[in-house]
């Protein structure tokens, strides 16, 4: 673990501060043939084909499109709670439709800008409570597991194609080689040559291996192909990526409710609410 960050987590940095934030993205096409033509060509350039399509399309920056994220922040205040927010694209409306590229790419843009007004009604309800800070600092920490190579680079990167505004505090993020106001728990845990746990699955067995957590069976996350699939090809997967999502923000939360010397069994109630996002007009 990285002693430093480790000491400001236990010492600094307060649980209201933190906003946990978990993003899931996937292939814009269930399969590889069904590509436009010239993206094959451009793919082929890259040495990318359809082999192994369903595990490198949702990263790839010409195919790869955000289908999920959701948030959550400790509510201390009177009844604690830990209030989870989820966006997702419903997969029954890509999969019926005969342009998937263009459908996916539009409902996209909406749960992305959906997303940036709850970041920014995130800042608001903090700086009511802690005062305004100087741009382009912010006054919570993004955390989660592979936020910091996967999870914000994404999410800027999506921003940027779809024309959307970036935040001045996502864009000085990105313009660091280390984020000071990023908590990305695979990148804690450094020991010697190995740089980093390369699974929230493994990381919640080195946590909790000494711990009375009820682990029996503990949720299998899904790697990058197997969320592509439930996307595209499973009847539930629109249940299944939720479920993957939330369960990710609760590890993540209680592994640093934890390490702020807090037991688990005083660990507050989950409020989970999907949000209606394609009810906001355009």
């Amino acid at each position: 673990m990285n002693p430093l960050t480790l000491y400001l987590i236990q010492q600094e940095v307060s649980l209201s501060s933190l906003l946990f934030l978990a993003v899931r993205t996937v292939g814009c096409v269930s399969k590889y043939e069904a590509l436009p033509h010239h993206w094959q060509e451009l793919l082929a350039e890259t040495n990318l084909s359809d082999q192994y399509f369903s595990g490198w399309a949702g990263m790839h920056p010409l195919t790869g499109r955000v289908v999920a994220i959701a948030m959550a922040y400790f509510s201390l205040e009177g009844d604690a709670s830990l209030e989870v927010r989820l966006l997702q694209i419903p997969n029954q409306v890509v999969r019926q439709s005969d342009d998937p590229i263009a459908l996916i790419t539009q409902q996209e843009k909406r749960c992305l800008r959906y997303a940036l007004d709850l970041f920014q009604r995130f800042i608001r309800y903090l700086e009511a409570r802690k005062g305004p800070y100087p741009p382009p600092q912010i006054p919570f920490y993004f955390t989660g597991f592979q936020l910091a190579e996967k999870g914000l680079p994404i999410l800027c990167h999506r921003l940027i194609a779809q024309h959307l505004p970036l935040p001045p505090y996502l864009a000085h993020l990105m313009g660091l080689n280390y984020n000071p106001f990023v908590v990305d728990l695979a990148r804690l845990w450094r020991v010697g040559g190995w740089g980093k746990v390369p699974s929230l699955n493994m990381l919640r067995e080195i946590c909790f291996a000494s711990t009375s957590v009820d682990t029996n069976p503990p949720h299998q996350f899904l790697t990058g192909a197997q969320i592509h699939r439930a996307f595209w090809e499973e009847p539930n997967g629109d249940a299944r990526l939720a479920q993957d999502l939330t369960q990710e923000l609760q590890v993540v939360a209680h592994l640093i409710w934890q390490w702020k010397g807090r037991a688990l069994k005083e660990f507050p109630s989950v409020h989970i609410q999907a949000v209606d996002w394609q009810a906001d007009s355009e």
